[in-house]
Order: C-alpha cells, then structure tokens, then sequence
C-alpha cells in the first residue's frame, strides 16, 4: 500500500507534525486532506482542525529538508508521491484580519507584524541525481534563507527571485570554472561574502581544462547582475547585509571585463603591426656610473665577488640575472668608473645587466669606441621579438616561391634566420617546432627520405630488410624478443634480447646480406603495431611487424606476502613429481570465464560492449543490447602434465581434455570437478600409478583449506585407490602460475 509523509501548518505554526498516513486508494490531494481533517483517515492522530481551513498551497519533497516543488490539490496524490518525493506538506491559508475590538494589546500588535513580515524565498524544481552546479543554486537558496533574505510573496519570490538566483549561479559558476584567483590578480577583489561559493568547480573532473575568460562572455553575466542592484526588493531592509557586497561583486566584474577589452585591443594592434613591438633602441638604456670614493660596508659585503673581476687590466664584461634588490646601490658599488647597459623586453619577459669597467687613463676616443664595440657585441645577443604579421608576411611570401614546403619547418627556418625568439600561439605548435628544430639540428637525412615516401605510398626498396625482420622475428625473437618465458617470475628477470628500436635494428641488420639497404630506426618503428590503436597517432603505423613498443608490463605482478612461500611449494611439488614421475601423476586444473549463450533468433555480442570485430562487407552485425543473458557456459580445463626427466625441463607438454557445464543446470562445486577428474582417470587409464600431484588456483572450488574442498579429495583419493595425494594452490592474485592458465586461452 502506497503512504505519504503529512505535514500541515498555518503561517509558521505547524498544527500537525511530520506523520505517515496510508493511501488506501485514488484520490486528489485535496480530498486526502479532507478525509484527514473529517477523521476518515488515521484517526488516531486527532487532528483539530476546522473544516472552514483553507489551503493556500501544498509542497512535495524528496526529503523533508531539500527545497519542495509545488502541487495542485487536484493532482492525483499516488502519482506526484512516486516521482517527487512522499513527504507532502499542507500550508493553510491564514487569518485575513485579528479582531482589534477592544483596546490593542501588546501581543495582538506582535501578531499582526508577524504577518505583515511574513516573507518567501523561490521553490526550484529538483531531479534525482544533481550536479555541483545545482547543489550550487540549493546553497544559495539555503544561504539567503539563513540571512533572512527572503522576498514578500510566493509568486514574487518565484519569478524574480528564482531568475536572481540562477544568474547569480550562472555568474559565480562561469568565473569558478575560469579560476577566480585571476580577479585578485589584476586588483579586483570579489567580495568575501561570495568567497565561500567558488572553488567548487573542477573542470579537470570533466577531462577538461580551464578555459580563459572571454570578454564578451563576462560582460553578458554582469549585464544580467546589474539590474538587481536598483530592484525594489533589494532595497528591503532584509538585504542590507547582501546590498554592498553584491554592489562590490558587479564593480569587480565590471572591473576586470574592461581590462579584458583592453588587453584584447592593445593585443590585436601589436599583432597587426608590422615591426617589432619594441625596438632594441627602446629596450636599451646605457649609463655611466662614475667611481666612487667611500663604499659603506653594506655595498662591500654586497658586491665584494665582483671587485678582482674588475681589478685585472682587460675590459671583462660579467652578465648577472639578479634580483632587483641585488641591483639596487650598483652605481655605488665600485671604486671605478663603470659603464652599465639594460635591456628590457617589456612585460617582465627577458631582462639583463651588464656592467664593464671603464678605464679613466684612456683618451675620450678610445672610450668611445670600446664603448661602442661593447654595446654592438651586447645588442647583437639581444631577444628579438616579432609581431604575428611579420611572420604571415614571410608565410605568405614562401608560398608563392615554395608552395611545397610545410608551414611547420619555414616557421622554424624563419626564427633561426632572424632570431626570433617569440613564444608559440598555441602549445601544440610549441611541441611541433620544437621536434622540427630538433630534426634540423641533427641533420638526419634518412628520417626525410622515409616521411617522404610514406606520404607518397608505401616503401620498396626496403623488402629485403622487412623478410629478413621477419623471420628474425618469427625465429630467434620468438624466444628473446617479443616473449619472455616463465622464467620471469621467479628470482631470476630474463630481459629481452632487443632493449630498444636501435638495438632491434642492429641486430637485423646483421642478418642482411651484403648491400641490403637498411631503414632508420624512426622508420623501422613506424612498422609496429601501434600501442592504442584508438589514437590519432596509430595512423602512422603500419601494423608490418607484429612488435609494440611499449614497456613489458606482463613482468609486473600483484604482491602477496606468500608468493616467496608458494612459490616454493610448487617447485617443491614439480621436484617430488620428477623424482617419482614413474608412479606419480601431476594434473592442473582451472575454470575459464563464462561464456554467453543466446537465444534462438536472439543472439548476443560473444565480445565486450563496444568492441570492433570482423564481418563480412555485406553482413549487418546486429546483436542484442543486453549485458545478461539467462544461459552460458562454463570450460573447465585440465591438463594431464607429461613429467620431464629434470625440474628444469617443460612442464607443458601433456594432453589437454575441456568440458563444458550449464551454470545453471550443472553448477560447479568441489564434488562435480573430483567426478570430472575421476572420468578423466578412467578415460586415460591413469589407474596404474598411486601418486596423485594437484596444481589449481585460488577459486571457491579449488581452494585447499575449504572444507568442502578437502572432503571432494578424501573422495577421489578413495576412489583413485591413491596411496599419496598432494593438492597445491596460487597465492592469491598470481593465477598465472598454474601452467594451464597459458596452455589455451578462452
């Protein structure tokens, strides 16, 4: 039976509290009220209510704290209980007018103020499931509630109430998701009474990065903020404390958006010019400090390093980077005469000093040109700074000359030529010139020579080393490139012969015949598998050798204190095996995953949801879109293990039997796999030898220190006639151990 959670009040009285009433069938919430107060429904809770009650609206929650939607009285009640919320609180209306007959009374006058104060805030309609961003828009509800902020009438607080909290959600959540610290940073200072609704949003959690502010964007938000600042009810006494901080907040705004024009006009004339923003002229000041008769101690122990420099006869120059406090006082620093050259790039991006001495004995004219050779020297290592425009210029001159030519490589050619020291308009074209300044500076030829004729089509000239690579691969490599052996996971690591793409190339080559021409070590890995192939970049591979290059993560095990420990006892199991191989036996076992089974003319994926798989050109691979199916199978396999004459030899080799199971029907358990295996023994005469070895992994229905386990094997140990039985398991999370697990894949 459905029930609802009742409250009913009148003003801020609460006449009948939170109480769970049954709906013993369809009615309109109006009539549940009625049959509530006529004493139909739960008349143990006495409520005393007059019939003449009116109700002036009736809210519905999921909880009776979030914020209510409201209902009709002539909604069906079953239905807004199911989808909103069962907690449905009743407001009555109250008294028009107290009867003032008589002479007022202080608490007749308390009365009535209380009614004319009585004051809303806006109801926002909630989901199931909300973001930070509605959890935002509740805070702020929440927030003016708690102030005492709240408007004058429902539908009041309903439309310009509920518009101003979404625009003040709007706004707070756009500069949040920009950083708001970049406020603070150019001197606009946001209220701290909004402080506590920022750093809330993470635009990381999205998989995305802060995005910058964008004038036009910001100046829409503080539009839609600004008319509330001279509304009618923000003039109310009950938002004085809101009034001056929401006033300072609009200002902040208004604030930074005109720095934002201004940085984006000064920003789009410096890259329309066509010269240098700053000129080595104007970025240079060159002074001369005279010699200095009396240095305080202070400026001695300051600057005492840089005095035998200059005390040598020969003009040394020193370059320092220091801090400013570190050049302050330099022109009283020394007991000579000193020349001082800066530049300055603007905007705190490159700055440097340099000082040199000055010898007073010269004549003015060999001053003068030392001065000069100095400062031409110091000039021509000077940042160079060029506009956009400049280089479009060059772009576009090279096009018409050179029409071939990638943007990325004359782009390059262009800031070598010029020293152009400018920074790149975006960090992916950072990452480009930075790999073709590389490839210019090693002077790689044959890295060209491949990218080229893998633009035109595919290489020729190359076969012979490709058949040569691989049957390397499909020999030698099969053992000492691309597959370690189990010896990996013990004391011992086995690296693989080819550490790297250079060695893997030495090592072909050598394998060549004479003449054989060899590609470069870029072009050699181009011929891998790539290592996602969900990436742009697995384009450019070929996919010709079934190589990754990649780190060997299958040498990276889960750790269980007891690996050392079971470990141990395997071997220990494979030694006793070996030394009585002629009448021992030594059988691993394993479950497979469960495979899916559809229904006739109901088929379903064999493959994980959204996985790609191999049809015909014509064939429409249609399944059903379920993750679950009512059928499956289970493989179970065992491997009767050919024992070798040593503990090194191969312990997998042996004869492999697989059965199949309905999980539903044919359940596995301890006593079903001792059946399975007691069959194999007979099937394979195996009765002859009284040893039995068992080597499983850590399942339910292999774990050896279950009861049920241990119970299944007195079984087979008394059906087998065994006259020694021995059941080893993995540790836990180390399955791999058991030989079966790479026997076959399921």
């Amino acid at each position: 039976m459905p029930f609802v959670n009742i409250r009913i009040s009148k003003g801020k009285k609460t006449l009948h509290g939170w109480y769970i009433h049954p709906i013993p069938y369809e009615m309109s919430v109006k009539d549940f009220f009625i049959k509530l107060v006529n004493k139909e429904l739960s008349p143990e809770c006495n409520i005393a209510l007059a019939n003449s009650e009116e109700i002036e609206r009736v809210e519905l929650s999921e909880t009776p704290t979030a914020i209510a939607t409201q209902v009709s009285p002539s909604c069906n009640i079953v239905e807004p209980t199911k989808s909103v919320g069962i907690h449905m609180h009743y407001r009555l209306k109250p008294d028009e007018t107290i009867s003032t007959t008589g002479p007022l009374n202080s608490f007749t006058i308390l009365m009535q103020n209380e009614r004319k104060s009585q004051l809303y805030f806006p109801i926002i309609s909630q989901s199931n499931k909300i973001n930070r961003k509605q959890t935002l828009r509740n805070d702020l509800v929440n927030w003016i509630q708690n102030h005492g902020g709240e408007w004058s009438t429902q539908s009041y607080a309903d439309t310009r109430g509920k518009e101003f909290i979404i625009s003040l959600t709007e706004t707070i959540w756009y500069i949040d998701m920009r950083n708001h610290k970049k406020f603070e940073e150019r001197s606009y200072y946001i209220p701290d009474l909004f402080l506590e609704f920022f750093d809330r949003a993470n635009p990381e959690s999205y998989k995305q990065s802060r995005k910058l502010f964008d004038a036009n964007e910001l100046n829409l938000h503080c539009q839609a903020l600004a008319p509330y600042s001279t509304s009618s009810w923000m003039l109310m006494t009950n938002f004085n404390w809101l009034r001056d901080a929401f006033d300072d907040f609009i200002i902040a705004i208004s604030g930074y958006t005109k720095y934002l024009q201004q940085h984006r006009n000064i920003t789009a004339i410096n890259h329309a010019s066509e010269s240098p923003i700053r000129s080595i002229d104007q970025a240079t000041t060159i002074k001369i400090h005279k010699r200095n008769t009396w240095i305080t101690p202070l400026d001695k122990s300051k600057y005492y390093h840089l005095e035998p420099v200059y005390n040598k006869n020969s003009n040394e120059k020193l370059y320092f980077r220091q801090r400013l406090r570190f050049i302050q006082g330099l022109s009283c620093a020394f007991s000579f005469t000193i020349g001082e050259y800066r530049f300055n790039s603007g905007n705190n991006t490159f700055n440097i000093i340099s000082i040199w001495k000055i010898d007073e004995d010269a004549n003015e004219s060999i001053i003068l040109q030392e001065h000069t050779r100095i400062i031409t020297e110091l000039q021509a290592d000077a940042p160079r700074y060029h506009t956009r425009t400049m280089r479009m210029n060059y772009l576009r001159t090279c096009d018409l000359l050179l029409p071939k030519a990638k943007p990325s490589a004359l782009q390059t050619i262009y800031r070598m030529l010029t020293g152009d020291i400018s920074a790149a308009e975006t960090a992916n074209e950072a990452k480009v010139d930075a790999r073709v300044k590389l490839a210019l500076e090693l002077g790689d030829s044959e890295v060209a020579i491949d990218l080229r004729e893998h633009n035109d089509g595919q290489p020729t000239k190359y076969d012979i080393f490709w058949e040569v690579a691989a049957q390397f691969l499909a020999g030698k490599a099969a053992d000492a490139v691309t597959a370690t052996d189990e010896r990996r996971h013990d004391t011992i690591v086995h690296l693989a012969t080819a550490i790297s793409v250079n060695d893997l190339l030495t090592q072909i080559e050598r394998e060549c015949p004479p003449g054989t021409l060899i590609p470069s070590a870029q072009w050699l890995q181009l011929q891998f598998w790539p290592k996602n192939p969900a990436r742009l970049s697995s384009l450019q591979f070929t996919g010709r050798l079934p190589l990754k290059f990649m780190i060997q993560t299958r040498q990276l095990r889960a750790y269980h204190p007891d690996v050392h420990y079971a470990s141990a006892l395997f071997r220990y199991e494979k030694e006793f095996a070996v030394k009585f191989r002629n009448i021992a036996n030594i059988i691993f076992l394993d479950d497979k995953h469960r495979c899916k089974v559809g229904e006739p003319g109901f088929p379903v994926a064999a493959v994980e949801k959204g996985k790609s798989v191999v049809v015909g050109k014509d064939t429409t691979f249609a399944v059903a879109d379920h993750d679950f199916t009512k059928t499956g199978i289970i493989p179970s396999v065992a491997m009767i293990c050919d024992i070798p004459e040593s503990i090194n030899g191969n312990f997998y080799r042996g004869k492999v039997h697989i059965g199949l199971k309905d999980p539903i029907f044919q359940p596995s358990s301890p006593l079903r796999h001792a059946t399975e295996l007691y069959h194999i023994f007979l099937k394979e005469e195996l009765f002859d030898k009284p040893v039995l070895c068992l080597y499983t992994d850590g399942g339910p229905d292999h774990r050896c220190t279950y009861a049920c386990v241990q119970l299944s094997y007195i079984c087979l140990f008394i059906a087998l006639d065994l006259d020694y039985f021995v059941a080893v398991r993995t540790p836990p999370q180390h399955s791999w151990k058991n030989p079966v697990e790479r026997i076959m894949s399921m």
